[in-house]
Order: C-alpha cells, then sequence, then structure tokens
C-alpha cells in the first residue's frame, strides 16, 4: 500500500497486475488465521499514458506562460492537489486499521476519486489547448482524450513527487518506432524525440519523476547506447 506503484497504458494490463500482486501476497501465507484483508490499490496501480500529461508543476506553469488568468489559477491547483494527497495518505492509513467501519472506508474512496477527478478535468483542459484543441468543442475533445489518455503525475502521485520523486523505478517500455504512433497520440515537450523511439520518451519521462538519488532500471535495446540517433538520450 505505502511503496508499490505502477502505470500503464492498457486497462488490462492494470487488472492483471493487480491480481498477480494479490495472489503473491496470499502465497506468503502459512495459515488460515493469518488472512487478513486484501489491501485496495486501485490508486497506486493506474492506467494511462505515461507520456502524455504534466508530469510536474513546472510543466503545468510553462503551459501557462503569457496567460495571467490561468496562472492565477495556479496556486489553487497545488492547493488541491495537496488535499487529494491528504486524501490519499488517510486512505493508505485506513487500510491496515482492522476496526474500520466499510461504510467510512467506502466515503473516503469515493472523496479522493472525487478530488482527482476534478484535478485531472482541469489539467487536461489545459493540456488540451497545448496541442491546439478547444475543450468545449464536445466530440473533438472527447475524441482526444481517448485516444492520448493523459496522465497527470503531477496530481496522481503528488506527495511522491512533491517528495522529489520516486526512489526507485523500474520498466520494460515498448519498442515502437514513434511514427507508428503518432495517428493516434502525440507527445510535447520532450528532449528525446528526435529518436524516435518510445522507449527513449519513456527513459526521459522516468528520469523526471525519478529522485536524483533514485534508482532506475530499463530493459531496453542495445541500440540505446551504440547508435546515432539515440544521442539525445544518452546525453540527457
Amino acid at each position: 500500500v505505502n511503496n508499490l506503484y505502477g502505470v500503464d497504458i492498457m486497462e488490462e494490463a492494470i487488472e492483471i497486475c493487480k491480481l498477480r500482486l494479490f495472489l503473491k501476497l496470499v502465497a506468503q501465507i502459512d495459515s488460515i488465521e493469518q488472512i487478513e484483508p486484501l489491501p485496495d490499490i486501485d490508486f497506486n496501480i493506474r492506467a494511462g499514458n505515461t507520456l502524455v500529461g504534466f508530469a510536474t508543476l513546472g510543466e503545468i506553469k510553462k503551459s501557462m506562460e503569457g496567460d495571467w488568468i490561468k496562472i492565477q489559477s495556479l496556486p489553487v491547483i497545488e492547493e488541491n492537489a495537496e488535499l487529494a494527497d491528504r486524501a490519499f495518505r488517510m486512505f493508505q492509513e485506513m487500510q491496515t486499521d482492522q476496526e474500520m467501519e466499510s461504510e467510512d472506508f467506502t466515503s473516503a474512496k469515493l472523496e479522493l476519486r472525487k478530488r482527482l477527478y476534478q484535478l485531472e478535468d482541469e489539467l487536461n483542459r489545459y493540456l488540451a489547448n497545448e496541442y491546439g484543441l478547444d475543450p468545449n468543442k464536445k466530440t473533438a475533445y472527447e475524441k482526444w482524450l481517448k485516444s492520448h489518455q493523459p496522465f497527470h503525475w503531477f496530481i496522481e502521485f503528488y506527495g511522491i513527487l512533491n517528495n522529489g520523486g520516486f526512489d526507485v523505478i523500474i520498466g520494460n517500455p515498448p519498442y515502437v518506432e514513434y511514427t507508428k504512433v503518432k495517428g493516434d497520440y502525440a507527445i510535447k515537450g520532450y528532449e528525446t524525440e528526435s529518436c524516435g523511439n518510445l522507449y527513449a520518451f519513456v527513459v526521459e519521462r522516468s528520469n523526471i519523476i525519478n529522485k536524483k538519488s533514485g534508482y532506475l532500471s530499463m530493459i531496453i535495446q542495445n541500440s540505446s547506447v551504440c547508435t546515432d540517433r539515440m544521442f539525445p538520450m544518452q546525453d540527457f
């Protein structure tokens, strides 16, 4: 509950991951007396596009440059993200409280989901503007949401990123040419974009959300260290 987190673009992969974690947890039990309620890790293991969305407060600020009205809303966004994080931590603490009433637990989960949804909706609208879309044009906006599946690390894991980032990041990123997914979704602001492969973008994003003293382990191709076109990633 307090140490494992994950993100994947496929909903089914997320469900399989949670099931595998539960099976591993149950496998540690020697007798039926040791069985405890399984934790709720819906907010730990999340579905979304790792590469699309605001990873840091700095990225949100950059998207608001030149728009005084938007800049005024920045402190409110940060405050709401902090409140959502408090709700998240409270929800985590409830997991180990054996005397917790189920109604209180359900209520806390709904409150957390509500806070996150409101923040996601606001940041999605800002991000849509970055892509040249008007969020008020419902059909085009919903199509963009479905294809891009934005994931805002800044609000989903606010407490972790506000504390410097993750301690350890492990990944098996896709080895897919960017040209093959460009028709579905586009990335913005990556130093490694010229590398032309998704795994380079994943490595860059992982470095941004990782602690400076953290560990990063990725299964990537040999070409990442021996080809000229991957120099931007090597340099980064």
